[in-house]
């Protein structure tokens, strides 16, 4: 989605093992074993550098240019690794995601009943994409520091609306005390819905600015990033209304379908013919459907079949073939220069219109058989 969220995925590992370090035969008859866990040779890492000062960019193109090695048994050749550079996607604006955001959330509050309870123009979404490192709660409710915590970043005027969070560990090393250093954080992908005390385009600037700084304790070492309006949230929306279209879509040309075949097997009012379809007609039909670069020529083939005076694929029936999708295509407001819409329409419609005849088939054939 442009870059603006990582994925993340199980990192293959492996084990190695091998015998004790000393190499002596007794030791490894004794059992006296030791395992390492590498990551797979192929793994690849994605991320980005930011805040680079000023005239450094130079000095770490040289250090990325270099032979790299990471983690133990580097003198073994384990950790070899290779960097590349590449230019991140320009990512929408906040403004643009927040006018999609915006839209989004009127049209769902709105199918809910709901769309009086809030100012669209004031609320903000906000995804951590890197673990949040609260700042020391002011009021000592040390539970809601990371919600403080975002507040003040955002001026110290907003409501909290809902959020989704969970909370991890972060470790590090304190080298001046030597002791290990661990703080309670909040991990990455949890989300903080806030109203604003104003419309969030006034405060275009100050989203630009946390975006591009962060929030919390840790900034300098990646820390606290975070992300507005992110994207997921109304592409997820946008799926799920494709799904529904297609779900209905499909069906309306399965019930157009079992119309024509119920009326094919003198099941309909007025029954379309007297004779037996084959299923070679019916492969054929999905087969010029496959074939055909536009929709005319599927009306063509039909129009073909009509004129051979065959006592099963009749006129009547090929115009109710025709005049079933014909009225999907007028309900759907599809263009007759729609021609991929139609193609894969038409596509659907063939296979729907064969398994209703197979089973339509199946069930004549097996009351003959009772007869």
């Amino acid at each position: 989605d442009g870059g603006l969220r990582g994925q993340r995925r199980g990192v293959k590992t492996r084990i190695i093992t091998r015998s004790a370090r000393d190499g002596r035969r007794r030791s490894v008859r004794d059992g006296m074993l030791f395992s390492h866990q590498v990551v797979e040779a192929g793994t690849q890492f994605v991320g980005s550098i930011r805040e680079l000062p000023e005239g450094s960019g130079t000095r770490l193109s040289e250090g990325l240019a270099a032979p790299l090695s990471f983690g133990r048994g580097r003198s073994n050749g384990w950790g070899r690794a290779e960097v590349r550079v590449e230019s991140l996607p320009t990512p929408p604006s906040v403004v643009a995601r927040g006018d999609v955001f915006e839209a989004a959330l009127a049209t769902f509050l709105q199918r809910v009943g709901l769309s009086q309870r809030l100012r669209f123009d004031r609320v903000v979404a906000l995804t951590v994409l890197s673990p949040l490192l609260p700042e020391p709660a002011g009021t000592g409710d040390s539970e809601n520091a990371d919600v403080e915590t975002i507040i003040n970043a955002l001026g110290g005027e907003a409501r909290l609306i809902t959020k989704v969070r969970r909370f991890g560990v972060e470790s590090a090393w304190d080298q001046r005390h030597g002791v290990l250093d661990r703080q309670q954080s909040v991990v990455g992908g949890s989300v903080y819905v806030f109203e604003l005390a104003r419309p969030w385009r006034d405060c275009e600037a100050q989203l630009v600015a946390i975006e591009r700084t962060g929030i919390g304790v840790g900034r300098c070492r990646g820390h606290g990033r975070a992300l507005f309006f992110d994207t997921a949230f109304t592409r997820l929306e946008a799926e799920e209304m494709t799904k529904k279209r297609d779900g209905e879509q499909t069906q309306r040309l399965v019930v157009a379908a079992e119309r024509v075949m119920n009326r094919a097997f003198g099941n309909g009012d007025p029954p379309l013919n007297r004779g037996k379809l084959s299923k070679s007609q019916m492969s054929q039909l999905i087969g010029v459907c496959q074939e055909a670069t536009c929709h005319e020529e599927i009306v063509n083939y039909l129009r073909y079949q009509a004129g051979r005076n065959d006592p099963a694929w009749t006129l009547p029936m090929s115009e109710a073939v025709y005049s079933e999708i014909e009225g999907i295509f007028k309900k759907e407001e599809v263009g007759r220069d729609d021609h991929e819409a139609r193609l894969d329409r038409w596509r659907r419609y063939a296979t729907f219109l064969t398994r209703a005849f197979t089973y339509h088939d199946a069930v004549r054939r097996d009351s003959e058989r009772r007869r």
